[in-house]
């Protein structure tokens, strides 16, 4: 005989068939029994398997069972399915495993066929081992009674490294629970999915979108967040680049700049501007304005005065943005000590406006 630690086949999938299909239509089988409509435990487990066929194969014993207090261990079958851009790809198994990608969605078979009779239903949740480890399954989906077919499993790898599921291994638990209808009639109408026994049939029609009568990839959303947070990122980097690059155009300005009269000093204020904010057209506008300050009247004079205080304004905007750009790359102190330069040059050049007002002259 067979030890307790030696997992046994029972009943045989063909058997488990010819039994389900024997009893159709005749109610429950063991309705001498007054089995209380609820979770059925062990004893009532394997009672019913054997009067209905619900589960084929089924095993007793083994290390650690696969049956157990209240429900029974299935296992993966010979089928997964993963979808990449179109249709559902079947995966392979390598060495009598199955290797779920990181951030996404595969569809397994069941290892075992149900049919459920009309009055008992089904749950199945999955193994907490492989929940710790980051897969995840919907909580407690449920088979209504008279599925015949194989579960499709969907696991979601939520980790960012491929999760490894050695065929052997329990995947899911199974429950089952005995309804209030036992009669040979029951009321309602059968599942949509019954007769499922290739899941890439359920799959397809899972993904039909019956409003374009197209067929909608079913695929983790996972990857296209961290595709577009790289792609952010990156920018963000070239951004940075791109800053340091122009404060570094900008110290070359200056220093040719630098020695340059007021005309000059306004030209250089407006170019800094310019290589930070990219608005060249403003700055253009900025810089014909001061160019027509050396020939304009008295009221030119006064007309471009209203331009500085406007230009002052945009210029401590830019200080502004020129702090949050330091705090950001830590790499243009050098350009916000420029900026503070700059300051005291427009102070200047303010005086030399209020000196031009009050001689109502224009300048040579």
């Amino acid at each position: 005989m067979p030890s307790s630690d030696e997992e046994v086949e029972v009943l045989s999938r063909e058997d488990a068939r010819r039994i389900a299909e024997s009893i159709i239509g005749q109610g429950d089988p063991l309705a001498h029994l007054d089995i209380a409509p609820s979770l059925l435990s062990t004893q009532h487990i394997e009672a019913y398997v054997q009067a209905t066929g619900l589960i084929g194969p089924f095993f007793k014993g083994g290390h650690p069972p696969r049956l157990k207090k209240a429900s029974y261990e299935c296992r993966m079958g010979t089928k997964a399915y993963i979808f990449r851009e179109g249709d559902p790809e079947l995966m392979p198994f390598r060495d009598g495993r199955l290797l779920v990608p990181p951030n996404s969605i595969v569809f397994v078979e069941s290892d075992l066929d149900f049919r459920l009779p009309d009055f008992i239903a089904l749950r199945f949740n999955l193994h907490i081992r492989h929940v710790h480890r980051g897969l995840l399954l919907g909580t407690g989906p449920l088979v209504d009674p008279g599925f015949w077919g194989k579960l499709c499993i969907p696991l979601h790898n939520l980790t960012s490294e491929p999760y490894q599921i050695p065929v052997e291994d329990g995947l899911i638990w199974v429950e089952f629970t005995k309804t209030t209808s036992s009669g040979s009639e029951p009321e309602g109408a059968d599942p949509s999915n019954k007769g499922f026994w290739n899941i890439e049939e359920f799959i397809l029609k899972a993904s039909y979108n019956r409003f374009d009568k197209t067929y909608t990839p079913i695929r983790s959303s996972i990857p296209l967040v961290v595709l577009e947070a790289n792609n952010r990122s990156s920018s963000a980097l070239a951004i940075a680049k791109h800053s340091e690059t122009t404060a570094n155009s900008a110290r070359t300005t200056v220093n040719r700049l630098r020695n340059f009269g007021a005309l000059a000093l306004v030209a250089l204020i407006v170019g800094c501007w310019s290589l930070v904010t990219s608005q060249n057209q403003l700055v253009r506008g900025y810089i014909d304005g001061a160019l027509g300050w050396v020939k304009s009247t008295g009221d030119e004079v006064k007309s471009l005065r209203s331009d500085t205080e406007q230009f002052r304004d945009r210029f401590n905007d830019l200080n502004v943005k020129v702090d949050d750009l330091g705090r950001l790359t830590g790499r243009i102190d050098a350009l916000e000590r420029q900026i503070i330069e700059m300051n005291s040059k427009i102070d200047e050049l303010d005086t030399l406006l209020r000196q031009k007002d009050s001689s109502s002259a224009p300048p040579p």
